[in-house]
């Protein structure tokens, strides 16, 4: 749960830094090895996803 505008930042960059890391995987591993890629992407992808709900629940909060 983001708290404030700091934790807020701090999450949008994580957010960043785990697409990056997708986009490699997606690059180097996905051509070779779609099954090694999809258990590989699993975790980031599963992180990313509580990264944008939690910034979209802090997004709503700020709207009011």
């Amino acid at each position: 749960m983001i708290e404030n505008e700091a934790q807020y930042h701090q999450t949008r960059q994580q957010l960043e830094l785990m697409n990056r890391s997708l986009e490699e995987l997606r690059e180097q591993v996905l051509p070779k090895n779609p099954q090694l890629f999809a258990v590989m992407a699993e975790g980031p992808l599963d992180f990313g996803r509580q990264f944008q709900h939690d910034l979209a629940a802090y997004d709503a909060t700020r709207d009011q």
